[in-house]
């Protein structure tokens, strides 16, 4: 289980939403087969002390063991342009870093004849993780303007568009969690997210390869129902090579 520079970027630096999500996650799994065995990893370019302290703390407390790549970087005593190719995305010699460093821990838990379990009886470390245990996605929506339904990327179906102002809404009831599914992309622009008319977030789709981006709204809009509009915006990152927005629906609980 890896949490990365990307997904801390999606955040916004805040762990205790991390917190939330990863044990909501490791429950999940737990409860389906209790004995399955979760290894987490601490990213090499994962910057927040807090985002470490906050996986070791889950970690610990799940008693799942977890390999740090931080220290394995520092240990092989190579720079950090040796070890990635932009500061940030491992080499061919960081994964091998990698790779060694989850073998070793595999080969330890082995030799140590680890037994994983889950007592569902234990407290919540986070008690507001429930509300990560199940989410959905639908992408049926309440309206459209400009949007179009022609794109499949990563085994999924997205509406597209280019043109400033363009726009799909959706209505959500009753759910706590709200996110979207979009795609990041070289050709990718950027997106308004308006919650009942209000603008609450702003969204950079662009990136360097094409990638899903499951990006959280809130994580407790209130009981009720709302409206979202996914907006086309009117300026772009610079290293664009367009202002595609691609949608795939919403995330809900």
């Amino acid at each position: 289980m890896c949490f990365g520079a990307s997904d801390e970027k999606e955040l916004k630096f805040n762990q205790t939403i991390f917190g939330n999500i990863l044990e909501g996650l490791i429950r999940n799994i737990k409860k389906t087969k209790a004995n399955t065995e979760i290894i987490t990893i601490i990213e090499n370019s994962i910057k927040s002390e807090a985002y470490i302290n906050t996986l070791k703390k889950v970690s610990d407390y799940y008693d799942i063991t977890y390999v740090d790549t931080i220290k394995a970087f520092i240990n092989s005593r190579q720079g950090i342009d040796v070890l990635t190719e932009d500061g940030v995305n491992p080499s061919e010699k960081g994964y091998s870093i990698y790779i060694d460093a989850v073998f070793d821990l595999i080969k330890s838990n082995i030799d140590n004849k680890r037994e994983p379990g889950f007592d569902e009886r234990k407290p919540l470390l986070f008690e507001e993780s429930n509300r990560f245990y199940t989410a959905k996605i639908t992408t049926e929506f309440l309206t459209i303007g400009g949007f179009y339904n022609s794109v499949v990327a990563c085994d999924k179906i997205f509406m597209k568009s280019n043109r400033s102002n363009d726009y799909i809404t959706y209505e959500v009831k009753d759910s706590q969690v709200l996110g979207v599914t979009l795609l990041g992309g070289p050709d990718c622009g950027i997106v308004d997210i308006y919650l009942n008319d209000k603008l609450i977030q702003t969204y950079d789709c662009y990136a360097p390869y094409e990638a899903l981006r499951h990006v959280l709204i809130s994580d407790n809009i209130g009981v009720g129902t709302h409206k979202i509009r996914i907006e086309v915006s009117s300026i772009k990152n610079a290293k664009a090579s367009d202002s595609n927005v691609y949608i795939h629906g919403l995330i809900t609980n």
